[in-house]
């Protein structure tokens, strides 16, 4: 059986085409770890953040020099008690001293069980040379770089302690690199000779930016629903195209979920000011500044705040005036210049014209329909 492009779940190495998530970090990882230090590792949500966890856990054990486990709080009680009891059988652990203990999802973690939880650290942390305690602690957390650095300080500020998480250990796991998507595409090649376009992976790098999800989900969507792994089949940018449309009209669970939060009132402060251009009026130190980014649907560039990637700023767009498009009846492509004059091109001044007459004349009825409402003329002209 061959193996397939995941979009469920982490990846394990046997069954899936992956990217080694450990190099997706900076080199620090390896150096942090032999120096027994505690850290930090952040991500947004369906970047490879538990198949990191696990590709790591797998490493340490095979090295045999330290011992890795892994611990989610998805599956563990955040009660206080029950934190308090993972601590001491973690210690009881005859290798305690050698062992590197990962803890994902600590974005799960109230208030108040953060507290206990980082106590416990920072007390085992200073401790830790004449009472046994894990020799490294690493956090992963659905949170961006800066929020879960300022979350983390500012309950070790409530202790009244310095962090052993000293500010330089956050790390931040990217997306793919476009070499990264070449090399990920090129294993389903190597296994079963299908050819990937250059063209049609450069697409896919620009319209995902190297999103893991997504780079999975398009290149599943075209060799198992398009193509019905008829292998001797090459894929083109077309095919592509019409896979990026799919999953965007059918709405996945992982863009369900990321679109779910436009209704949220802190999400619409930022991303209302975005769509209409004045991302400069935003306050990048903000608690729902960083909430947005934690969720991944959106960057920061030197040009600005902006979608994190062209398929997230269309279904963005498109969740945002989708009772309009079904409302608006279906016209000829009047602004489509002649093919003649210019193939395939918009006459940008005729349709702004007509818009602006459209909109003087409709405009208090449109508008009401919108959440967004200072957005409603971008998004009804969009």
């Amino acid at each position: 059986m061959h193996k397939y492009f995941n979009v469920a779940g982490p990846c394990r190495e046997d069954e899936h085409y992956m990217i080694d998530a450990t190099e997706r970090l900076h080199y620090e990882l390896e150096n942090l770890i032999e120096k027994n230090q505690y850290f930090a590792v952040s991500a947004s949500s369906n970047s490879g953040k538990t198949t990191f966890a696990t590709t790591l856990v797998n490493k340490i054990n095979n090295q045999g020099d330290l011992e890795a486990v892994y611990y989610s709080f998805k599956d563990i009680s955040t009660e206080e008690k029950a934190i308090e009891d993972l601590f001491d059988s973690i210690q009881n652990d005859n290798n305690v001293e050698k062992m590197v203990v990962i803890f994902d999802d600590i974005n799960c973690l109230n208030d108040n069980a953060l507290l206990l939880f980082l106590r416990i650290i920072r007390n085992g942390y200073i401790q830790r040379s004449f009472a046994p305690f894990p020799s490294s602690i690493i956090l992963i957390g659905n949170q961006s770089n800066i929020s879960l650095k300022f979350r983390i300080r500012s309950y070790l500020l409530r202790l009244d302690s310095t962090s052993p998480f000293d500010l330089i250990h956050q790390l931040e796991l990217r997306n793919f690199t476009k070499e990264e998507v070449y090399l990920l595409y090129n294993q389903h090649t190597m296994a079963t000779g299908q050819v990937f376009e250059k063209s049609a992976v450069e697409l896919v790098f620009e319209q995902t930016q190297g999103q893991p999800w997504l780079v999975n989900a398009i290149a599943r969507e075209v060799v198992e629903k398009q193509l019905k792994k008829d292998f001797s089949i090459t894929i083109t940018p077309q095919m592509i195209e019409t896979a990026i449309n799919t999953i965007i009209l059918r709405r996945d669970v992982h863009i369900d979920q990321l679109l779910d939060k436009l209704k949220d009132e802190r999400v619409k402060k930022i991303v209302e000011p975005m769509i209409l251009g004045e991302s400069g009026n935003i306050e990048r130190m903000s608690d729902d500044f960083n909430y947005v980014l934690d969720l991944g649907l959106i960057k920061v560039e030197k040009n600005g705040i902006m979608p994190a990637n062209p398929i997230y700023a269309e279904v963005i767009i498109r969740t945002l005036s989708y009772d309009s498009q079904e409302d608006l009846a279906e016209s000829k492509p009047l602004y489509q210049m002649p093919r003649y004059f210019q193939n395939d091109r918009i006459d940008m001044e005729l349709l702004l014209t007509d818009f602006q007459q459209f909109w003087r004349e409709n405009s208090a009825v449109w508008e009401e329909r919108y959440q967004y409402k200072e957005a409603a003329p971008h998004l009804i002209l969009q």
